[in-house]
């Protein structure tokens, strides 16, 4: 069956007690955090018997912003802005939704900075770093991983563009 939230396009949930407290648990969160930035029209969720599927855009179309997440009871996976994070259920630790469900909080209240260098005029490097709450968290790195030598390079071999991005999610209280 479909269901409505105000931040996803599009929600199906099937009828059993699972999949009706893992769309709630989300939408809280949602509704917690206030993703100003979050596509909402592209943003999908579907939540099974056994499993859930996420599937966040931030509204500039960025690729590398996209979050991917998916869980059942005793594993799971997300792919987000720095890579690949697994979950697996161990004896006497959370539940795997609830440490996928804290980690896409820390997502979506982050900030991303991206550098981009490019080489006569080809993409050769992209990195990107994850600060929430003024510290930094994570970095990745893909392309080349070193540079040509600065003394080696014409003018204008070599641009740099820099962004910062965020799904602009705000921790209020209540």
């Amino acid at each position: 069956m479909t269901a409505h939230s105000d931040w996803l396009g599009s929600v199906t949930v099937a009828d059993s007690a699972f999949a009706r407290a893992a769309f709630e648990k989300l939408d809280r969160l949602l509704t917690a955090l206030q993703p100003a930035a979050l596509d909402r029209l592209r943003s999908i969720a579907r939540f099974d018997d056994t499993s859930a599927q996420i599937d966040l855009h931030h509204v500039s179309g960025k690729d590398w912003l996209d979050v991917d997440l998916h869980y059942s009871e005793d594993l799971g996976g997300m792919f987000n802005p720095l890579g690949h994070e697994e979950y697996y259920q161990l004896r006497g630790d959370l539940s795997v939704e609830q440490d996928a469900l804290d980690d896409l909080a820390v997502l979506l209240t982050s900030t991303y900075a991206i550098e981009e260098t490019w080489w006569r005029g080809r993409h050769i490097r992209t990195v990107v770093k994850q600060t929430s709450g003024g510290e930094e968290i994570g970095v990745s790195v893909s392309g080349w991983p070193l540079l040509p030598p600065k003394w080696l390079l014409l003018p204008n071999q070599l641009t740099v563009r820099r962004d910062s991005l965020s799904y602009g999610g705000r921790l209020t209280s209540n």
